[in-house]
């Protein structure tokens, strides 16, 4: 298996697949639940992804 450092990720194709993939990578790395914070177009305040159990 390879270490993290020679891990190459594919390109993603928008910003919504991107954020899926690293909520998938940080949800590993770290063995918390990551998720999406929100939708495209509400006001999120600079925020992408939050710890899930947060959410309401």
């Amino acid at each position: 298996m390879p270490t993290v450092p020679l891990i190459q990720l594919p390109k993603s194709r928008s910003a919504e697949e991107f954020e899926i993939m690293c909520a998938d990578v940080l949800t590993m790395m770290y063995n918390i639940s990551f998720a999406q914070y929100g939708r495209q177009g509400q006001k999120q305040n600079g925020i992408d992804l939050i710890d899930s159990s947060t959410q309401p």
